[in-house]
């Protein structure tokens, strides 16, 4: 319940503008209740079963019967830009898999498909008017994940998937596709299944469509780190601790490698104490798939530390998704004054000035996001009373 809270006052924002609808379905105790604005409870049809979910509970499909109905009244949810976002865990091994449809007929004229691709572990959606107005949008799924975040928005004529918080495909579109009067929302129920096309089987988990745009931020802000280590990697001094933070989890068992400085390898959120430098992998073991995740942690003796030896990453991945987002200093201790710390494009223009040493870059230029390659860091600083400078360079990753 304080997760869902904090999910709202972060969306809440993109909500005090215009007349914002929406259903949201959690599938907490295995029904269809609509935590939205429409409150249009939805139809679940079969007998899933109700397991662990995301956030509390999630539906269980067995590929067959089961199915979700989203009720009529929220076909007005797609009337100019929206979003459909949705978490699925999937035990489909071979054929496309259908997870959400909005389409009257088997047929191109006003479809909306998101399905599943085993072979490649991807996902495709496809959006069509007829076959002269086809919107085609795919990513790659995380090989080391068992829970996916999708979302997809409409923006004017913009056409954006995300995975996992992370925008991964885009399309401007020549005009909109409407969609017709008598189309129906479906989980796990297209009207139009291929032979070599099955239902999902597998868990379905916070459904929600609103009538709005999400931006990149909130879309990442949305993505609630399933069985993800939410500790940046990070240093600390020699024999001071760190408590790794993860994000919520249904493993029946955890396990982190290497498990010397930690105070105990088998739960979500060890206790680091730092005696060398250490990448740590965690593996949560969700009913036969195992999801994992590292963090690097650095351990430093400050007694050993030299005034020259100031660390900054070699990289870093400005792209909201909460994972190595900022780039900044990483041993600030052996700062006694921050007379400058900046960042150079190739050309030579400067980007980015800060003179708090606690301060870092989050990879963008007036307002806007700078284009992925090589940078160049320049810090000005004082230790033991004395100036330094330290000069290199660094990629920016998209």
């Amino acid at each position: 319940m304080i997760k869902r809270l904090i999910l709202l006052l972060i969306l809440l924002p993109s909500m005090m503008y215009g007349q914002e609808e929406s259903v949201m379905y959690t599938f907490d105790d295995c029904d269809g209740t609509d935590i939205g604005t429409l409150n249009a409870t939805a139809d679940v049809q079969g007998n899933p079963d109700c397991g662990c979910g995301v956030i509390g509970d999630a539906l269980v499909m067995d590929g067959n019967n089961d199915r979700v109905n989203v009720p009529d009244t929220a076909r007005m949810l797609f009337e100019d830009d929206y979003t459909v976002s949705f978490y699925f865990q999937s035990s489909n091994v071979s054929n496309t898999t259908d997870i959400f449809s909005f389409r009257t007929s088997c047929d191109v004229d006003s479809t909306l498909s998101i399905k599943y691709i085993p072979v490649s572990n991807s996902i495709r959606v496809e959006i069509a008017e007829n076959f002269n107005n086809i919107i085609d949008l795919a990513s790659p799924l995380r090989d080391n994940a068992c829970w996916h975040h999708v979302t997809l928005t409409k923006f004017n004529l913009i056409y954006s998937l995300y995975i996992d918080g992370v925008l991964q495909d885009e399309v401007l579109a020549g005009r909109r596709v409407p969609f017709g009067r008598n189309a129906k929302i479906w989980i796990g129920n297209s009207p139009c299944l291929a032979f070599t096309e099955d239902r999902i089987i597998g868990k379905v988990d916070e459904l929600e469509i609103r009538n709005t745009a999400l931006s990149l931020n909130e879309v990442a802000a949305s993505y609630v780190m399933p069985d993800r280590v939410i500790t940046r990697d990070t240093t600390i001094f020699f024999g001071n601790t760190i408590q790794i933070e993860t994000g919520p989890t249904c493993a029946s068992s955890i396990q982190w490698n290497p498990d010397g400085d930690l105070d105990d390898a088998t739960i979500a959120d060890p206790t680091v104490t730092g005696t060398r430098s250490e990448t740590y992998v965690v593996a949560f073991n969700d009913n036969n798939c195992v999801a994992t995740d590292s963090v690097r942690v650095n351990v430093v003796d400050p007694n050993a530390l030299q005034c020259e030896d100031l660390l900054l990453p070699k990289a870093f991945s400005p792209n909201q998704d909460n994972l190595n987002d900022i780039y900044r200093i990483s041993n600030v201790f052996i700062i006694q004054d921050l007379i400058s710390f900046e960042v150079f494009n190739r050309w030579g223009e400067r980007v980015f000035i800060t003179v708090n040493k606690d301060t870092g870059w989050d990879g963008s230029y007036n307002g806007q996001e700078v284009n992925p390659g090589m940078y160049i860091y320049k810090v000005k600083y004082t230790c033991e009373n004395q100036e330094f400078v330290k000069l290199d360079n660094f990629t920016v990753l998209r």
